[in-house]
């Protein structure tokens, strides 16, 4: 019940924080960061976390959050005036899908863990994304099943979104580990490639 209690705040978090629309990369940072930290640790307040990761990574990740939204916004207007069958629909939905899936779900946490350039974090995380793009589309089809979800019920609305984070950063804690960018354990002693160096406590 705590769990679901906390996700369900920060939900409420991000979704306050996304209302400008141009700060929905910087708001699913905060929500990567808590989630990590607060949801699946328990380490420090709710609030603090999400706030102190907002103001952190305001300008990488609202750069990428731009680039997402512009891309989204082509992704429509490409499918408005596609004519013809499903395919013709269907594949740029799909191609932008996993575009916004890698920036959003790849790119950002990756921007939110890791000092280094905005650049580096977009090669990076799409680099992750499509080397590991099972699970790219299997996230995909989770959003998809989400958005029907909320479509159908309005009030899921306030939990889903962060509820598919919150898994999200559970199977990227564990992928970050398999990798070797951080060290196992509760707390981990950030060790990683020299190309995606990390240092949180100085971005903070």
């Amino acid at each position: 019940m705590d769990r679901l209690g906390s996700v369900l705040i920060l939900n409420l978090l991000w979704l306050i924080c996304s209302i400008p629309v141009l700060t929905v990369g910087a708001a699913t940072a905060a929500a990567y960061q808590t989630s990590r930290k607060y949801v699946l640790k328990g380490e420090g307040g709710i609030l603090a976390v999400f706030f102190t990761a907002f103001k952190a990574n305001i300008k990488q990740a609202t750069i990428l959050g731009l680039a997402g939204i512009l891309i989204g916004a082509i992704d429509i207007l490409t499918v408005g005036a596609a004519s013809g069958g499903l395919l013709a629909i269907g594949f740029p939905l799909l191609i932008g899908g996993i575009f916004l899936a890698c920036l959003f779900f790849w790119c950002i946490p990756l921007a939110t863990r890791f000092t280094n350039s905005t650049f580096a974090h977009f090669r990076n995380g799409f680099s992750l994304g499509l080397g590991h793009i099972g699970r790219t589309l299997l996230l995909l089809a989770g959003l998809v099943v989400a958005g029907m979800g909320i479509w159908r019920y309005l009030p899921l609305v306030f939990v889903l979104p962060t509820g598919v984070m919150v898994l999200w950063t559970y199977y990227l804690e564990r992928l970050f580990q398999k990798l070797g960018y951080v060290a196992p354990g509760p707390v981990a002693s950030w060790d990683i490639p020299s190309e995606i160096a990390e240092d949180e406590d100085a971005k903070a």
